[in-house]
């Protein structure tokens, strides 16, 4: 998978995490949340990708 495909579905997991958010606690803010899950998401997805080969 691409990194720009694995950063698509992190920014969207991040949009999705800071809707579900803005309704269960509107106190809280939604936007910041759902860029904290965003970066974490690219994070963790570029962890679990296997290092390129060697030449």
């Amino acid at each position: 998978m691409s990194l720009g495909k694995i950063i698509l579905y992190a920014m969207g997991l991040g949009i999705l995490v800071g809707l579900i958010v803005s309704k269960v606690a509107p106190d809280l803010p939604a936007s910041l949340i759902g860029m904290v899950v965003t970066i974490f998401a690219t994070v963790a997805a570029g962890r679990l990708q296997p290092p390129p080969p060697r030449r």
